[in-house]
């Protein structure tokens, strides 16, 4: 089954710089993802760490909780790298470099959103690597398909 970015776990680089997760330090927090699935909300709490050292800087993740019928817990740990690019007007913009590993090769593709589709492969990664649509797209291709 393929699935569409909204039916995944997510986190963005957006999100966490809105919480002042990339000042120095290391950062402890949770963070709430809503996604679709058979036509309803479910809710997923996680867990990170952002740890900001000079020339190791990334953010880890443990501990995913899933809010779904039977409650499922599952210990993850992943720990994602992260790289910034210098803005124009000044500051930084902070991407995520993609962890999945395909063929024995890291991705590493900067990327702005993170997805992890089956909490049972507990592996984040970008949209590429797992494959994923967006839902104007898969929509577009059901319409498509239904004039064949």
């Amino acid at each position: 089954m393929r699935y569409s970015t909204k039916e995944t776990l997510s986190i963005s680089t957006e999100f966490l710089n809105k919480h002042h997760c990339f000042e120095e330090n290391s950062h402890y927090a949770n963070f709430e993802s809503t996604r679709i699935i058979n036509g309803q909300k479910v809710k997923s709490t996680v867990p990170f760490g952002v740890v900001m050292e000079k020339e190791n800087e990334s953010i880890y993740f443990q501990d995913v909780k899933v809010n779904e019928e039977p409650v499922a817990s599952i210990r993850l740990f992943c720990m994602v790298s992260l790289v910034s690019t210098p803005c124009q007007f000044g500051g930084r913009r902070w991407w995520f470099l993609c962890p999945q590993i395909t063929n024995g090769k890291t991705c590493n593709k900067r990327v702005g959103i993170l997805y992890l589709p089956d909490i049972k492969g507990k592996t984040f990664g970008c949209r590429h690597c797992h494959k994923l649509r967006y839902i104007s797209s898969k929509r577009s291709n059901e319409t498509i398909s239904t004039y064949d």
